[in-house]
This record gives C-alpha cells, structure tokens and sequence, in this order.
C-alpha cells in the first residue's frame, strides 16, 4: 500500500489551484453572483408553481408562511387573470435565468482561456529561464506532456473550482427553498443525502492515487513518442520497427488501462447517486398521500428537490473530479515553482568589446555533485584577436569550456573572467551578442533563410545577412531556392542538405 501524496487530496489541489486565479480577483465574485442570482431566478420561478397549483386544485394555503405570502401576492386576481398572472412571472423567471446563465458560462469560458493561455506561457518562460542543468537532466516527453496535455487538465481543474463554488451556491439557494417550504422535512432530506454522500466518498476514494497515475503514464507515452519520432531514422536504419512499436504499445496501453480505472470510478457517481436519491424522493412522494391539504407545498417540494439532486451529483463528480486531476495540477504548479530550481545570474555590466582576453582561471566543473569533474582546476586564455583551438580526446572537456563560455553553465569552482572581470557580472544578453555558434548538430527553426541567419542578431540589414551568407559559402544556393532567402525552412519548409544547414 502505498503512502498517499498530500498534494493529491483536494483540499492539496485546491491549495494549488487558487494561486492560478489571483491575476483574475473579480472573476470568481462575479461568476458567483451570476451563478446566485440564476438559482434565485430559478427558485422564484419555482415557488411560483405553488399559488397556480393551489388555485388549480381550489385549496387554501397551508399554515407555512413563506406558501402564504405567496398567496396573498396574487389575492387581487380573479382565476383567469391568475392563470397569466403567474404564467407571466414564470416566464419572466426562466428568461432571468436563462440570461444569467449564459452570461457565467461566458465569464467562465474567458477565465479558463485566459488561465491555460497563461499556464502554456509561463510554463515555457520557465524552461527559458532555468538553469540549462535543469533541462539537460529532464525528459523532453514529460515537459512536453506538462506543457501540452497538463496544462490543459490544470485548466480544466479550474472550471471545475469554479463550477463546484457556483454549484454550491445552488444548492445553497435550492436548501434554503426547501427550509422555508418545511423545515423538518428538509431537515431529515439532508441527513439522507450526508449518508448518500458518504457512501459515494468511500466508492470513489481511490481515485487520488489513480490521478497521479494517469499524469505519469501520460508522461511515459509522450516520452515514447519524442523519443521515437526522433531517433526514426536510427530505428528504421537497424530495422527495429517492431520492436519500438511493441514499447509503444505498452506504454499506450498502460495508460488506456489507468484512465478506464479512473473513467469506471467516476462514471459510477451519477448512477449511484441517482439510484440512492431516486428512493429519497419515492419516500418524500409518499407523504404526498397522508396530507392532501399541503399538496401543492409539497408537490413543489418535492420539484425543487428532484431539482436540487443533480446539483447534489455535481458536487460529488467535481470533487472526484478534481482529485482525478490532482495528478496534471501538481505537475504543472511543481514546473512553475521557482523555489527549488536553479537559475543564472543575468549580470548588469554592459560588454561592448572583447579587448584583452577571455580567462579561464583554476575552473572546476561537474555537471553533478557525485560525477566526476568534466574540467578540473583548468586554466588558460583566449586572447582577443587570434585564433584559438581545443583540441583533446573525447571526454577532455571541450563541449563543457564552450558550455561555459555560452553560460549555459557556471563554473563549481573558479571563475571565467572577460577582460578581467567575471563572466556572471556581464550583462547576459550584452555578452551573447559578441558570439557566434556553428554547433555540429545544426537545428533549423521553421522560418524564412534570412529569419534563420538573423536569429543571434533580430535586426541586421539586408545587406549585413547576404554578407555573411556569401562568407559561409551559402549565398549561390540561397539564390537558387524558391523564394531566395525568403524560403522557408525547417521541419515544415523545404528541405536543405546537411552541409547547406551547416552552411
């Protein structure tokens, strides 16, 4: 048996997933007025069912006093003019909700595009902003799974909140209804429905461990996919396309397996909920039979009831819901936290030009406290205006001193020193544009050949591109391509031989 993660309770998710509305402080107060006055609407336009019914069926009002003042309301109307009088009212009540309604599903809609939006964003600011150590040691299918799939599901968390408090505020209105109409049977309504409610609770306990699941085996199959997708040529190179669609497979059918665990546990609420609440109401109709003279009261009593059950249900399938969405929340809000990841200093001091030397003084670096150093106490210079060469076996630290040099790391110990004074004190931006990388493993970006030269320097001239295409040798193909240099390349553009991307 396994120890349940805290962050996995709903009252865990719900500590998560307020933080994601505080850019928003007016969406939930107005979302719940709305929601409060549809249900008011709709509760009027409910109660109004009781002096039509009792003019029906020729019966005074019983001794409730909340029944009476309805009665006295339409005293002055014979019954004709009754008939449309409360005919009217009903209509107008259902217009009111019907508007109200619409209204909080537009509200909602605008506050869960803007929070996914806001959550895709700042889930990918933070992969631009971590330390590059961070990166290196994730899983690419699990990042893209939380930016892609997680974020989504946090959102839909989101909805659900919102939906539960606007529920609630329903059920609220509905039980408040039902007290006035008769307060010893609401009262003993309420108990049968705790007990329902706990009965459904234990039925679907198990779902907060079931959501973790399901975010994991989501993360393993994206993994499966980018990994798959590319290495493809490896695989079709050693003819190992079998093989990599079995792992494929197993790892797809691990999480159809988990999500029809969840999909069994949740899909269960509704119709134990309705089957349990169904025997509640046969017993309420029951007493219809023993005091004929409250009929109508009760006859609406038991309408508002059958009308507040399915918000009951709702209640119950938006907290399992939200404990079978713990999973995506807690993976979303655990990339965002800032606290434990580590980040680069962006420096401050404005670099204009290198003018003595790039120093690299007693520098120790390891790309984990328990590996063994990539460079170890390593000294020496790059001066400006010549031409330096690393040359070493593999594994003697060249890729790490131009890692280095890139900040994508910092020094574990010593210090890399330009013109004298240590890189991390340059302004970041400021000493990245004195570089320029040729990588051997050459990624194009899915844009024009003039954006993909241009990428170090957004705003060079024309001229300044073409320059430095005729010097890398590039210019006579560029020319020759469809569009020139506004062709587009990349996974989606038109195809360019590996010497030309490296080019």
């Amino acid at each position: 048996m396994t120890t349940e993660d805290p962050h996995a309770t709903v009252g865990g998710v719900l500590r998560q997933l307020v933080p994601l509305l505080r850019p928003y402080p007016w969406a939930i107060p107005v979302i719940v007025v709305l929601g409060l006055l549809t249900s008011l609407a709709e509760g009027i336009g409910l109660s109004l069912f009781i002096p039509l019914l009792q003019s029906a069926g020729g019966l005074a009002a019983d001794d409730t006093w909340f029944v009476d003042v309805l009665q006295e309301a339409f005293d002055g109307f014979d019954e004709e003019q009754l008939l449309w009088a409360v005919s009217a009212c009903i209509f107008v009540a259902i217009l009111v909700r019907a508007v109200l309604a619409y209204l909080n599903r537009v509200v909602l809609a605008w506050l869960e595009a803007r929070v996914a939006h806001r959550l895709r964003s700042e889930c990918f600011e933070q992969l631009l902003a971590v330390e590059f150590r961070f990166l290196e040691r994730a899983k690419v299918g699990n990042l893209v799974n939380t930016i892609a799939t997680e974020t989504w599901r946090t959102t839909d968390a989101v909805g659900v909140l919102v939906g539960l408090i606007v529920t609630l505020c329903t059920v609220l209105v509905y039980s408040g209804l039902l007290l006035l109409l008769s307060v010893p049977l609401t009262l003993t309504v309420a108990a049968a429905m705790l007990g329902i409610a706990g009965g459904v609770r234990l039925l679907t306990r198990r779902l907060r461990g079931l959501a973790a699941q399901v975010t994991t085996a989501n993360a393993q199959l994206a993994e499966r996919m980018v990994e798959g997708i590319s290495l493809m040529a490896v695989i079709r190179s050693f003819g190992r396309e079998s093989s990599e669609k079995q792992r494929f497979d197993e790892r797809s059918e691990h999480v159809r397996a988990v999500s029809m665990r969840v999909a069994l546990l949740s899909g269960a609420v509704r119709p134990v909920y309705e089957v349990l609440s169904g025997a509640l109401l046969v017993g309420v109709l029951v007493l219809l039979i023993d005091h004929p003279d409250r009929l109508p009261a009760l006859m609406v009593f038991v309408f508002v009831l059958f009308r507040l059950q399915p918000k009951l249900t709702e209640l119950d399938e938006a907290w399992v819901r939200l404990k079978a969405l713990s999973g995506a929340v807690r993976d979303v809000t655990t990339l965002l936290d800032r606290s434990d990841k580590p980040y680069l200093t962006r420096g401050t001091v404005e670099l204009d030009a290198v003018r003595a030397a790039v120093e690299f003084e007693s520098v120790t670096f390891r790309y984990a406290p328990n590996e063994v150093a990539a460079l170890d106490d390593a000294s020496f210079q790059i001066p400006a205006g010549r031409v330096t060469a690393l040359v070493g076996p593999s594994g003697a630290g060249k890729t790490t001193v131009i890692k280095l040099l890139l900040r994508l790391y910092d020094p574990t110990a010593g210090v890399v020193t330009v013109d004298g004074r240590p890189l991390q004190e340059l302004l970041h931006r400021s000493w990245l544009e004195r570089i320029a990388l040729v990588s051997q493993d050459v990624q194009l970006f899915d844009a024009s050949v003039r954006d993909n030269i241009a990428y170090g320097a957004p705003g060079a001239a024309v001229d300044d591109i073409e320059e430095a295409a005729r010097r890398a040798d590039a210019h006579d193909f560029i020319v020759r391509l469809p569009h020139g240099y506004e062709t587009e390349v990349g996974a989606h553009g038109v195809r360019l031989s590996g010497g030309q991307q490296q080019r």
